[in-house]
């Protein structure tokens, strides 16, 4: 889970890591070993606009692009995007085990690795915490899983105690700005890596985040250490 309150920046987050994940890019210091298919289920955007979307990952690859990245062509064939703007009804109720929503959601998910729900809200009406269908949800995770799927789940409130969560990345601003503080609240299997500052630029049609020098540990990538 990604979770932060309203206006920090977790669907730029979230569109900015599922892009590293689609062309096998290292994020914010953490290497990316090879690219994955990723599939983002957009459930937030303007319906008013539904290239919303599809402007900010052209605005975070055209940074990319300016720096010099040569695997951009990974992202086109490798990163798809479900938003519930294009959608006739929107994205499906996902916490009905027997609905039409978890069929539609897996014909579209096919042989991607990664699924990234933004936000909550895309999973259903019934998905608040301590729900029958948010049992059911975590459920359809655990399921998830054991087909060997990673999921992000982006949540604009701070509920970050549900069991099945593995990773509770939390985002905040500590003043005004483009600087976000970025802290691993709960790693299950793994160290948990220490608090670190990224910063977003938003300039002229560019996206850009990245690690403050003074949290990039001299330049060396952090890595995700199994626990013994």
């Amino acid at each position: 889970m990604l979770a932060a309150e309203r206006g920090v920046g977790k669907t730029f987050f979230a569109l900015s890591m599922a892009c590293a994940i689609a062309k096998g890019d290292d994020f914010l210091g953490f290497p990316v070993p090879r690219p994955r298919k990723v599939l983002y289920v957009d459930g937030g955007m303007d319906p008013l606009d539904p290239l919303e979307l599809q402007q900010l990952v052209r605005s975070i690859l055209r940074a990319a692009e300016r720096d010099g990245n040569s695997k951009l062509g990974l992202a086109s064939n490798y990163l798809r995007l479900l938003s519930h703007a294009d959608q006739e009804r929107g994205i499906l109720n996902l916490t009905d085990p027997d609905g039409p929503g978890r069929d539609c959601l897996t014909e579209a998910l096919g042989d991607s690795e990664v699924l990234v729900l933004d936000h909550l809200t895309v999973l259903g009406p019934n998905s608040n915490r301590g729900s029958r269908g948010n049992r059911d949800v975590m459920q359809w995770l655990m399921d998830l899983r054991r087909r060997r799927k990673a999921v992000l789940i982006v949540h604009d409130a701070d509920e970050t105690d549900w069991p099945v969560l593995n990773t509770v990345i939390r985002l905040w601003r500590p003043e005004p700005g483009g600087l976000v503080n970025v802290e691993f609240a709960k790693a299950r299997g793994f160290i948990k890596p220490d608090p670190f500052a990224a910063r977003m630029q938003f300039e002229d049609g560019y996206l850009r985040l990245h690690r403050e020098e003074a949290t990039s540990r001299k330049g060396r990538p952090d890595r995700i250490r199994l626990l013994d």
